[in-house]
């Protein structure tokens, strides 16, 4: 597109250069109008770009929305494991917030592009005025139809309610205009990052409930097992065993709040000091605590790190899941992103630089005798003499008008020197803050690359090492929280058989249908909702790509189409009719894309 623009504007030079070199080779009369011809063509490309320009801006407005989006997604997956309950939600709510925003900001933009357009658009069709009547007539075909792929169009449809026909303007399949491609692009683009956050939250979910009912099934298939051991009949054996079983639970309550207690010691004592350790990193205190911490954030990203399922076996023989948690993502450096900053706000320092001493020179050049003044024909000289004689004239004759004339001619001398000083003093001030970019860039580059980073990698690491030696403590708090759990089910269940509330095949039943249960609901286990599994929030994202895909080639087409009625606007201004309207997609045509 800046091609066509630079060629527009290189044929208007031409053209404006052509009517004065061509002055002296024809008669007055002929030079009058061929120099009026190529003042209308030139109105007209000019006219021409200005629309051009427009839908430019349209562009601009709809990539700065889709980077906003595309910021909320990766903020997304910073929290995705990070955060939980509350803290999650607030967070996602934010994301979500900061993706209506960047809709509604394009949405709103695209509204005030649309009023420049009209005037772009009416510039042009009063330029085309120039043109003969036929000529004007293709150009002013050629803008509605471009008109109507940007923005929409005026169409008559049956309305039954009134039993007659009305004018609606449409614009679901204009490429800019309301609800039209770019906002369905967007929303179905929005809608897939939320999708993207909303799977990670339906696996976690999932994974949690299927640890829950393993835990369940774990009990209820050691249970069965002890069930199992006695026949209908013996009750008495029934009471043995329910009296055996409650001797138990106080020896198995006791092993399980030591382990759980040498947990949380382990939780308290070495995985929160590793945290902590994390935080008080020179790199974390500068990034939570230096008014330039938040700029490191352009130059790393978040990672989770993954951890290993472990398969825990119950002494039973039943067996059930954990995955260790590191709620702590790792920082992970951009090196390519923080190498050009490094470079770029070097050579920023340099050119400002190089401005300053040209301001410099400037001043000095400017305070010579024979510089040229603000009105671009009094000297430096002339000012000083106007200003010295001006006094003489004053101390010779102190009259009010020779004071005014002295401070006038004083004023012009003071306002040319501050004007000087002005262009050094602005540019010392951007070479001020291009030093301070350097100093900034260095810094946050230096903790990112030098020992600074090796403190904070070797401090994370010290923190995994923590969490895993917990996950062992844990691991043998769950195998005695396991075996409290099904001796104080069994003596429950013994408890009834002896007061004669159930029987041991009762039991037997009950287990084996729970059993059933717990193994249905791990094979079907869905999220919170009680509806959705990971293959249909799969399925939707995988109808999103699609979607995504047909608009994008739907716009792409529309684009095209532009295209060709823009390059044969300018044709015809230039003076060549023979342009015939795109028919393909390929030309430039109309393509109905499938759906």
């Amino acid at each position: 597109m800046r091609k066509k623009f630079i060629a527009v504007y290189a044929l208007m030079a031409v053209l404006a250069l052509g009517s004065t070199t061509l002055t002296s080779c024809v008669d007055d009369n002929e030079s009058a109008s061929v120099t009026a011809i190529r003042d209308a063509k030139a109105k007209q490309l000019t006219a021409l770009a200005n629309y051009q320009d427009v839908k430019a801006q349209n562009e601009k407005i709809i990539a700065e929305a889709d980077a906003a989006i595309r910021n909320a997604e990766a903020k997304a997956k910073e929290i995705q494991n990070e955060l939980s309950g509350l803290a999650l939600e607030k967070q996602k709510a934010t994301l979500e917030t900061d993706i209506e925003t960047a809709k509604l900001k394009a949405e709103e933009a695209l509204l005030r592009q649309k009023a420049s357009l009209e005037q772009a658009k009416a510039s042009l069709i009063e330029a085309a005025d120039a043109a003969d009547n036929a000529t004007k007539e293709r150009i002013n075909n050629l803008l509605e139809k471009a008109d109507a792929l940007m923005n929409g169009e005026w169409t008559r449809v049956w309305n039954e309610n009134k039993q007659d026909y009305e004018w609606i303007y449409i614009t679901y399949n204009s490429i800019y205009g309301k609800d039209g491609l770019n906002d369905r692009l967007l929303q179905k683009k929005a809608d897939r990052v939320k999708a993207d956050y909303e799977l990670v939250d339906i696996k976690l979910q999932i994974a949690e409930a299927v640890r829950k009912e393993e835990k369940k099934l774990a009990v209820n298939e050691a249970l069965l097992a002890e069930y199992q051991k006695y026949d209908n009949t013996d009750l008495d054996a029934a009471e043995k065993a329910y009296n055996e079983a409650s001797q138990k639970l106080p020896a198995l309550q006791k092993l399980y709040n030591e382990a759980n207690d040498l947990y949380l010691t382990e939780v308290n004592e070495k995985v929160n000091p590793a945290l902590n350790d994390i935080d008080k990193t020179e790199l974390m205190l500068y990034i939570n605590g230096d008014p330039n911490g938040y700029r490191v954030s352009a130059y790393i990203s978040y990672e989770p790190r993954e951890a290993e399922t472990i398969t825990i076996n119950h002494d039973d023989g039943t067996a059930e899941r954990y995955t260790p948690s590191y709620t702590q993502y790792q920082i992970v450096v951009n090196e390519e992103d923080l190498a050009a900053a490094v470079t770029n706000v070097d050579s920023n320092a340099k050119i400002a630089g190089q401005k300053l001493k040209d301001a410099e020179k400037a001043q000095a050049d400017g305070l010579k005798d024979d510089a040229i003044t603000l009105d671009g024909v009094t000297t430096y000289k002339e000012l000083k003499t106007a200003v010295a004689d001006a006094k003489k004239a004053f101390d010779k004759n102190p009259t009010e008008e020779n004071k005014l004339a002295w401070v006038n001619a004083d004023e012009k001398l003071t306002e040319y020197e501050k004007s000087l000083q002005k262009k050094v003093d602005d540019a010392q001030e951007k070479l001020d803050i291009a030093n301070e970019e350097v100093e900034i860039i260095n810094e946050i580059n230096k903790l990112l690359t030098g020992d600074a980073f090796k403190a904070y990698t070797a401090k994370y690491e010290a923190y995994i090492a923590a969490v895993d030696a917990a996950a062992e403590t844990l691991i043998a708090a769950m195998k005695a929280e396991h075996n409290l759990q099904v001796q104080n089910e069994l003596a429950d269940g013994l408890k009834s058989v002896v007061d004669a509330h159930t029987d041991w095949l009762a039991l037997i039943n009950q287990t084996e249908q729970a059993i059933n249960d717990n193994k249905k609901n791990i094979a079907t286990m869905t999220a919170d909702d009680g509806q959705t599994t990971e293959a249909i929030k799969q399925q939707y994202i995988a109808i999103l790509d699609q979607e995504i895909a047909r608009l994008e080639k739907e716009i792409a087409i529309k684009q095209a189409q532009y295209d060709g009625y823009m390059t044969q606007i300018e044709a015809l201004i230039n003076g060549d009719t023979g342009t015939e309207e795109p028919e393909t997609p390929e030309e430039g045509g109309e393509e109905t894309p499938a759906e």
